[in-house]
């Protein structure tokens, strides 16, 4: 089938249902959580967080500190909060809370693989990014999901608008609810946009045979989305896209968000 983010009817019941059932359930642990710092309020499974170079067994409320890292194991999830601010940790995950003053207050979340579902809270200017080995996300506030794995980065956003970018920066767009934007690990410096229409900005460091600057894509024929392709490109096409398919938020957070949600899953 076609990526969820095509399928209108997906889209909208991510919307009027996933940050509604998602506050409903957290906003008891939220008001508990210390607003300068993120809380453990939900676990499952295997949870593992490395402090100071040891690693112990994640407890509901324990307090993350800057620098450490939390680990889910193949049954393992997590709800991590600040505030009102949530961050739902899918199994496979490791993400690090890092200091945000080396990026100006911005970095706030070092994302190294797995899927996470972010619900940050609106502010004016931009004032919360998430860092991933292959793009950035920067956001005033919204409810989006990261997936990254071995094959690049995705981002899909739920409520609001994310700018992603590239690494270097040089290629950026606004994704808004509908929109899938995804960097692929072959090509760091190509930004890939899928919505109801889909297309490529290229960053212009990005190198090319012989010097000089990328050329700016052709076509958006190769772009199509399907459920039976992976991510794999080449400096100047994607040659297979993203997989995505729809998967209930209950599956995906194995319960931790239930309901009938639907959004895309990671990417494979």
């Amino acid at each position: 089938m076609t990526c969820g983010l095509n399928a209108s009817g997906a889209i909208a019941m991510i919307n009027a249902k996933l940050t509604l059932v998602a506050i409903g359930l957290f906003m008891t642990s939220a008001a508990s959580a210390a607003p300068d710092g993120w809380q453990i309020s939900e676990k499952s499974g295997t949870v593992t967080v490395l402090h100071s170079g040891v690693s112990k067994i994640a407890l509901q409320g324990n307090a993350i500190a800057m620098g450490d890292v939390v680990n889910t194991g193949a049954n393992g999830r997590a709800v991590l909060v600040r505030g009102q601010e949530y961050l739902v940790i899918a199994p496979n995950s490791r993400l690090r809370i890092a200091d945000p003053a080396p990026s100006g207050g911005m970095v706030q979340i070092l994302q190294d693989v797995g899927n996470v579902i972010f619900k940050i809270k609106r502010k004016s200017t931009p004032h919360f990014a998430v860092q991933t080995p292959y793009l950035a996300a920067v956001v005033k506030g919204t409810t989006f999901s990261v997936t990254v794995n071995e094959s690049g980065a995705s981002v899909q956003v739920i409520e609001g608008a994310v700018e992603v970018k590239t690494n270097d920066g040089g290629a950026s767009d606004l994704v808004r609810p509908g929109m899938i934007a995804a960097v692929n690990a072959r090509n760091l410096f190509r930004l890939k946009i899928d919505g109801d229409t889909s297309h490529v900005t290229v960053s212009p460091n990005a190198p090319v045979e012989g010097g000089g600057l990328a050329p700016a894509p052709q076509s958006d024929e190769s772009l199509t989305v399907t459920s039976e392709t992976s991510v794999t490109a080449s400096a100047q096409q994607i040659e297979s896209p993203i997989v995505e398919t729809v998967q209930s938020a209950s599956l995906l957070t194995g319960g931790l968000i239930e309901g009938n949600t639907s959004f895309a899953s990671p990417v494979r």
